[in-house]
């Protein structure tokens, strides 16, 4: 997966409301992780959590959107990678599981 830096959409993070988009395509994939819509509430809600940029699609692929990735904390401190777009002002989570090495790295490096 490659991710590249996105400014706007950061920025737009700084000024996001907190608002996120659930249906139940993105809850059943939620729980193929183990993890919980509260899981992921606390790590935009209650922890700080770190932008690393938008995820590049692979070469056959056409999401017809942009994906972004964050990562955070859950209360048992274990690292998440939250899979997301943007509908609107609202962020909807696609995917999220535990971080990669190099994605809890970046997290533990700039907490």
């Amino acid at each position: 997966m490659e991710i590249v830096a996105d400014k706007v959409t950061e920025e737009w993070l700084v000024a996001w409301e907190g608002e996120l988009d659930w249906d139940e395509n993105n809850l059943v994939k939620l729980s193929k992780h183990q993890v919980t819509i509260d899981d992921i509430e606390h790590v935009f809600w209650d922890i700080e959590f770190f932008y690393l940029g938008k995820v590049k699609p692979p070469e056959d692929t056409d999401w017809n959107e942009d994906r972004h990735i964050c990562v955070g904390e859950r209360l048992d401190k274990k690292v998440l990678a939250i899979i997301w777009t943007k509908r609107d002002n609202r962020l909807r989570p696609i995917s999220c599981r535990r971080a990669r090495k190099n994605e809890e790295r970046a997290y533990n490096e700039r907490k």
